[in-house]
């Protein structure tokens, strides 16, 4: 009886921390604002001592990474009937339209120097603190939205689409990092994206930084939510225990 009420307990096919229930749901949500607050009273904090507006672009890259988190839960709201096929393209496509706004607070390091009125040490935790929230908002969507593939495609279709996520997440990176575009762009002003992005794949070896980044970011995605599904694997080897 044991083993069969542990197995209630734990979600045995998803990705890192699986369990189907509304208050498991409600409690990363809670975690993941609690961390959001943090970073931002830090940054209200920086605010009072400096008097220096600097770095408040970080709350609004936040807000974005945000969005796809709160998209990737209606993934698993997404039933079978009439208009299925479009109501889930619908929600894929803005979903990852949006995704790479999540690990994107990691690039915001490249702002981080000496400043004054405040030390450096603390400039560093505060946005290693937004990156770290943008980045554990990314891959939690990410899982959400492995799950969806996982129940309804085969594992090796499931997996292939995670790579194509990953990499097209870790080229919206780029894309918005050094070609500074941003996801709603793409509704505004499809044309001049299209046209930046194919010059990037028309002269490629014009654009080395394109494909290097990409493959970096892809790795560093990769590495971090796999070895976040790895770490969450004993669960469910105690519950069959």
């Amino acid at each position: 009886m044991n083993k069969e009420a542990k197995k209630t307990d734990i979600e045995p096919s998803g990705p890192f921390p699986l369990k189907r229930t509304g208050s498991f749901e409600r409690q990363k949500s809670g975690l993941l604002l609690v961390s959001s607050v943090v970073a931002c009273s830090l940054l209200v904090y920086r605010l009072a001592v400096t008097g220096s507006f600097y770095y408040f672009f970080l709350p609004w890259n936040l807000f974005l990474a945000w969005i796809p988190y709160v998209v990737s839960l209606q993934f698993k709201r997404l039933k079978s009937g009439p208009g299925r096929f479009l109501k889930t393209g619908t929600v894929f496509a803005f979903w990852l339209l949006f995704l790479p706004n999540s690990p994107y607070l990691i690039t915001d390091l490249v702002h981080l120097g000496l400043r004054p009125g405040i030390p450096l040490w603390y400039d560093a935790m505060l946005v290693a603190l937004f990156a770290w929230t943008g980045l554990l908002l990314g891959l939690i969507s990410m899982a959400n939205a492995h799950r969806w593939f996982r129940d309804n495609f085969p594992e090796w279709k499931a997996r292939l689409l995670m790579l194509f996520v990953i990499v097209m997440s870790s080229f919206g990176i780029y894309v918005g990092r050094v070609l500074r575009w941003n996801s709603w762009d793409l509704l505004v002003r499809p044309l001049a994206l299209t046209k930046d992005i194919a010059a990037q794949f028309i002269h490629p070896f014009h654009h080395q930084q394109t494909f290097g980044m990409t493959f970096s970011f892809s790795l560093f995605l990769a590495l971090c939510y796999y070895t976040l599904q790895t770490f969450s694997n004993p669960l469910k080897d105690e519950s069959k225990t």
